[in-house]
């Protein structure tokens, strides 16, 4: 994240326009360490999971000089297209299965 990995940074949950504010990169992140359980079933509250911090105080992460072929800039349709790699097998599936219960009647 610290050096541009769009890969990376998609995997925060937060819009990258807001993550490079300006097309940059942070120059320092916040990191804070957490263990999470899921509650239980019968649990009045309506998270799903509990999170209890593991350190007392957040950590700093700053960035440095990436090595040449580091940082990962994908296509911003790689997404788009994986998706309709898996709807158009899963399509297949369902054609052959309807074909091999044709036959078998």
């Amino acid at each position: 994240i610290l050096n541009g990995d769009d890969d990376a940074a998609g995997l925060m949950g937060v819009p990258l326009s807001e993550l490079y504010k300006g097309g940059e990169a942070p120059t320092a992140i916040s990191i804070d360490f957490a263990s999470y359980t899921f509650t239980k079933k019968n649990s009045s509250s309506a998270a799903w999971w509990r999170r209890k911090p593991v350190a007392g105080d957040s950590l700093r992460a700053y960035g440095q000089s990436p090595l040449p072929g580091e940082v990962r800039k994908s296509p911003r349709w790689r997404h788009w297209l994986l998706a309709t790699s898996i709807m158009a097998l899963r399509s297949l599936e369902f054609a052959i299965s309807d074909l091999s219960v044709t036959i078998a009647v």
